[in-house]
């Protein structure tokens, strides 16, 4: 069997896109750890990351079916969400200020609407993907005569005016992350230590939801991929 290369190409791209998120959330997350709770970092998480990263160059060389890369990939991709979550929760809930605080039902909500946001991004990724069908078969992402998944082309997931009009939301708050970001950190210097380790746990905690919800993108596509082919009875293959 030839493998088509640009393909591989693509899947390594994506996976060391996320390689290199973990990295910077690493290093952010033992900023806030080592300067706050003067406390060695965990080093399990971007280990296990690591590894697995590794395991997964070698695994999507030998992938035929599509959905396989985004089950390999989501994962990766949780991984790094948990390590952000990990320090958000020692920050917040065992700093020397909380660390006497019973666990209360309000953060028992907390974490179950957590999770219920990380099931709803999946369920509305689902939704357009399907929403979507004809423009990606048409951008020569999806073939489903004979089922072929192209990784070089471009994959909707709602209608082309809709999408521009999205990326242009989204260019417009990645310019103001900067200046939010900048305001949080004169907020966090005016609080006393307590409240301080808390705001930083607390912004590392919205950081893990983006990442959890960002990672929800590749789930939905690989449930997406396994119902059309139950749906047109095809294997859909990279």
């Amino acid at each position: 069997m030839i493998r088509n290369y640009s393909q591989l190409d693509q899947m390594e791209s994506e996976l060391m896109q996320v390689l290199k998120s973990i990295i910077i959330m690493t290093t952010f997350s033992w900023v806030g750890i080592y300067s706050f709770l003067g406390k060695a970092p965990e080093i399990l998480w971007p280990i296990l990351g690591c590894a697995y990263f590794l395991l997964t160059l070698v695994l999507i060389r030998k992938l035929n079916r599509a959905h396989q890369f985004y089950w390999l990939i989501a994962v990766l991709a949780i991984i790094n969400s948990i390590l952000v979550f990990d320090s958000s929760i020692k920050l917040i809930f065992f700093s020397g200020s909380l660390n006497n605080l019973p666990f209360s039902w309000l953060e028992t909500i907390g974490f179950v609407m957590t999770i219920f946001g990380f099931w709803s991004q999946i369920q509305l990724k689902r939704i357009q993907l399907r929403d979507s069908l004809a423009h990606n078969i048409k951008s020569g992402r999806l073939e489903l005569t004979k089922g072929y998944w192209n990784l070089n082309r471009p994959l909707h997931f709602d209608v082309p005016t809709s999408e521009l009009n999205k990326t242009k939301r989204l260019r417009q708050l990645s310019r103001l992350s900067p200046i939010v970001t900048a305001l949080g950190l004169v907020l966090a210097r005016v609080l006393d230590g307590g409240l301080q380790i808390v705001g930083f746990g607390v912004c590392l905690y919205i950081l893990g939801c983006v990442i959890a919800w960002g990672c929800a993108k590749y789930l939905a596509i690989a449930f997406q991929l396994l119902e059309w082919e139950k749906e047109y009875n095809i294997r859909i293959k990279i």
